[in-house]
């Protein structure tokens, strides 16, 4: 099966920021953890 990469939102991101969208453009991916309220923070 071929590596499939998913570009979305990035053109929309972009295209709202009146940039033009290229798949040489470096992204960040962060994880957050929920931390408020308590209850639902992570243990």
């Amino acid at each position: 099966m071929a590596e499939q990469h998913r570009t979305t939102p990035g053109p929309r991101t972009c295209a709202a920021r009146g940039e033009s969208w290229s798949e040489d453009q470096e992204i960040v991916l962060e994880r957050f953890a929920v931390v408020w309220p308590p209850e639902h923070a992570d243990p």
